[in-house]
């Protein structure tokens, strides 16, 4: 299954893909509409193991004292793990306090685009720097969070723990075949 597939609409794959946009646009327009590199890289680490309604406060809290990676930068860690309290997990503050210091110092404040310098930042794995990629920079790469690891097993009937080597791989590579080449943004409005 190539990725010219998707962009068929009768094809089963971009019914169930419009369909996965078109609930995110309804349940939730704070996070789908989050296009900056800096917003992206928020929400993707503030959802690590934590739903959706569980983040939105804390993402507008974030968003709002730290509106870039400049400020978060600059701010203390007592300040930034003040404003994490209750989102548990706190290494993902620790890695996101972190990586907002490099990219400031190190980058000017800006994102690095290229998959291999996002993955070297701490917190960032192969689904944020993903994320971060195709999100924000309409960069052709493929994410693998536990929503699309669902749908992906479902969908290809793979059976076992996400989480096993094995089954990652497998999830991997179908997410890579399913990813547009070219953004659907425009065709599907996220």
């Amino acid at each position: 299954m190539g990725n010219n597939v998707i962009y068929e609409k009768n094809n089963t794959i971009y019914k169930i893909y419009s369909a996965l946009v078109s609930t995110i646009r309804k349940k939730n327009t704070t996070l789908a509409n989050r296009k900056t590199p800096y917003k992206v890289w928020l929400s993707e680490i503030m959802l690590q193991q934590t739903q959706v309604k569980t983040v939105v406060p804390y993402f507008q809290r974030f968003i709002s004292r730290f509106p870039t990676v400049r400020e978060l930068a600059e701010a203390s860690l007592d300040e930034v793990l003040y404003l994490w309290t209750g989102l548990g997990y706190y290494v993902r503050a620790h890695n996101l306090h972190k990586t907002a210091k490099f990219i400031y110092e190190q980058h000017e404040g800006k994102f690095p685009e290229d998959f291999d310098t996002l993955f070297s930042l701490p917190g960032i794995g192969l689904s944020t720097a993903g994320a971060i990629l195709s999100l924000a920079f309409d960069k052709h790469y493929p994410i693998l969070d536990g929503n699309v690891k669902r749908v992906l097993a479902r969908y290809y009937a793979i059976a076992g723990w996400p989480g096993k080597k094995e089954i990652q791989q497998r999830l991997w590579w179908h997410s890579k075949q399913v990813t547009p080449k070219k953004k659907l943004r425009n065709s599907i409005r996220l």
